[in-house]
C-alpha cells in the first residue's frame, strides 16, 4: 500500500480498505502524535505523511510495544490532521499518561437507577487551566470494580511535593476497549491541597466493566 505524496494532500485517493479504516476516528488523536497504523516509513513523504510513533526497525516498521495496540489515524483516510482532530476532543495542558492494567473483571451492568446515579456524579469536563506539575505526584492506582452505583472506577492517590499549596488538582483517566479504541475520558477534581499532603481520588467510569480493557492515567494542577 503506498501513501500519495503529499502535492495531492488537497484531494486524496485512497483503495477501499484504507478508506473503510479511516472512517474508524474513534481511534483518533492521543497525545497529539499522529501515527499510520501499518504503513511502511517513507523518509521521502515528509513528516507529515507516513511518520510512526516510536522507534523504527530495520525495515521502517514501527516496533512492537504497549502503544502498538493504540496506533493513531492521520493523514490517511481522514484527510487532514486537522479534520479530525475532534473527533475525541483535545486534551488542555498536554498531559503525559502513565498506562494502567483492568484485568480480568466480571461485573453486573448497571441498572438503570444505578446509571442515572453514575451519570450525575462521573465529571468528564476537564478544567483547561491545570497544567502538568513537577511536583505534582500520582501514587499507586488501580482499577476497582464497586459494588454500589459506581461500578467501573479507578482510585488512587495524588501527592503534593510543589513546596506550596496547589490550588486545583485535577486527575484525569482515559479508557480503552479491546481494539486500542478510546471509550471515554473522566475526572476526578479537588482544590486547595497543601504541600506535603495527599488526596484519596475515585473515578467513576461510565463504561460496563467488560468493554474496558486498560487505560491510562494523569495528574494536573493549578499553583497558587
Amino acid at each position: 500500500m503506498k501513501i500519495p505524496p503529499p502535492s495531492s494532500v488537497g484531494n486524496p485517493t485512497y483503495s477501499s480498505s484504507v478508506e473503510k479504516l479511516a472512517k474508524k476516528c474513534r481511534h483518533g488523536v492521543r497525545n497529539r502524535q499522529y501515527v499510520v497504523p501499518r504503513l511502511k516509513y517513507d523518509p521521502s513523504l515528509g513528516p507529515s505523511m507516513g511518520s510512526t510513533r516510536g522507534e523504527l526497525d530495520g525495515q521502517g516498521w514501527p516496533r512492537s510495544g504497549n502503544a502498538s495496540r493504540r496506533y493513531l489515524l492521520a493523514a490517511v483516510g481522514c484527510g487532514a490532521v486537522a479534520a479530525f482532530a475532534g473527533c475525541l476532543g483535545s486534551d488542555a495542558g498536554n498531559p503525559t499518561y502513565e498506562d494502567g492494567e483492568v484485568g480480568d473483571v466480571d461485573g453486573e451492568e448497571r441498572s438503570t437507577e444505578e446509571a442515572t446515579a453514575a451519570e450525575a456524579h462521573a465529571e468528564q469536563e476537564i478544567n483547561e487551566a491545570v497544567t502538568p506539575l513537577d511536583g505534582l505526584e500520582l501514587g499507586d492506582h488501580e482499577f476497582v470494580l464497586e459494588d454500589g452505583f459506581e461500578r467501573a472506577t479507578v482510585q488512587g492517590s495524588v501527592e503534593n511535593g510543589e513546596g506550596s499549596r496547589i490550588e486545583v488538582v485535577e486527575v484525569r483517566v482515559r479508557v480503552f476497549g479491546d481494539g486500542g479504541e478510546q471509550l471515554g475520558r473522566y475526572i476526578a477534581r479537588t482544590g486547595d491541597l497543601d504541600d506535603g499532603d495527599a488526596w484519596g481520588f475515585q473515578v467513576i467510569l461510565l463504561e460496563a466493566p467488560e468493554d474496558i480493557a486498560d487505560y491510562d492515567i494523569a495528574a494536573l494542577g493549578t499553583p497558587t
